[in-house]
């Protein structure tokens, strides 16, 4: 509920499907005719929702003089105003504005319910039509209720005459150029009242040239609310909401555990005694033949490790007697000598190495 602060005692509240709507305060930077005396607020508005209008009196107000609430809706001010009349009361006046009342000669009255409904936006080129539908779209997704002082003159009779349909719900596309409205106010089918309207002759109280009071209610959906940074845009649900201290630690630690078990195992190639093999990094050159050329291009390529040589005993542990084979010296080059001829050599001296 929207509380005047230059009048008090007065509030009003806008309820949709006769549930009071939730109030965003607006941005500080906004400008106002009457800026002492306004009240601006955001609310969010559905699509095909009826909505109403709350105004009300605390026994606060002592003035002596007689408030009256003249409402607009987008671009229609209303022909009814609710007007309350100063006496001693002990509980609050409410009224109720949920559509245009229309009242004939004897009294009688009928209204066409407030619904939001969507924007329609349209692409035209048509400057004309873009200029008019800019002033009009000045004031499309906007309540507001200006309150008055006001002296009461005498009862009497009166007709409203006949309102338009409809506020225009089709706007041309660059009428709006960075404005974030998404609705406006369609009113519904005439429908009769039982009660009977009394209505009084007012004029202004003295010394009240200005409003008293004014409340300003922007209407937009959700995500235009969002894109004016009038209500931060949706989060993510955090998702260890509930849990204790103790539990958050322990899905921490199952959480590091899986991590842990899913890391990629790297292979190890092990030799034939089962240990691995000392990887080195040698560099040898190679040749690249470009078949479709003349010239041979050299290139440096990084060759992989070769296994070490191995030691193969060909004669057996078990086969020689102790020291015949299997021996770990080191083999040495070495020569063969032959005698002469007669004792089976020539004399002379082969060399030969393993």
């Amino acid at each position: 509920m929207a509380i005047s602060e230059s009048l008090k005692g007065v509030s009003v509240s806008i309820s949709i499907n006769g549930i009071e709507s939730r109030e965003y305060k607006a941005p500080e930077e906004e400008q106002h005719h009457y800026p002492k005396q306004t009240k601006l607020i955001y609310i969010e508005s559905i699509s095909g929702t009826n909505y109403a209008i709350l105004s009300k009196v605390d026994p606060q107000y002592r003035l002596k003089s007689a408030l009256e609430f003249q409402i607009q809706v987008d671009n229609t001010k209303l022909s009814v105003a609710p007007l309350f009349v100063p006496k001693k009361m002990s509980n609050s006046w409410m009224r109720t504005t949920d559509g245009m009342e229309q009242i004939n000669r004897h009294g009688k009255e009928s209204k066409r319910l407030f619904k939001f409904s969507d924007i329609k936006l349209v692409d035209t080129s048509d400057k004309n039509r873009v200029r008019n539908d800019a002033n009009a779209a000045k004031h499309v997704g906007e309540i507001r209720v200006t309150v008055f002082r006001k002296q009461i003159l005498e009862q009497t009779s009166a007709e409203t005459g006949g309102q338009r349909n409809n506020t225009n719900l089709e706007i041309a596309e660059k009428a709006v150029k960075g404005q974030s409205i998404s609705h406006g106010t369609e009113f519904g089918e005439a429908i009769r009242t039982r009660s009977r309207a009394i209505i009084f002759e007012t004029k202004p109280a003295r010394g009240a040239r200005e409003p008293a009071a004014v409340f300003i209610f922007r209407y937009r959906s959700r995500e235009a609310l969002q894109a004016e940074h009038i209500i931060p845009r949706a989060q993510s649900e955090d998702i260890l909401h509930g849990y204790s201290e103790e539990d958050i630690r322990r899905i921490a630690r199952e959480r590091l555990s899986e991590t842990q078990d899913s890391k990629v195992n790297i292979k190890k190639e092990l030799n034939a005694d089962g240990g691995l093999w000392a990887k080195r990094s040698t560099k040898e050159k190679s040749y690249t033949f470009d078949l479709t050329g003349d010239e041979v291009v050299e290139v440096e390529e990084t060759k992989a490790p070769k296994p070490p040589a191995e030691t193969v005993d060909l004669c057996g542990s078990n086969e020689m007697e102790p020291g015949a084979c299997g021996s770990t010296d080191p083999i040495q080059p070495g020569g063969l000598f032959f005698e002469d001829e007669d004792r089976g050599g020539n004399g002379d001296e082969y060399y030969f190495g393993f």
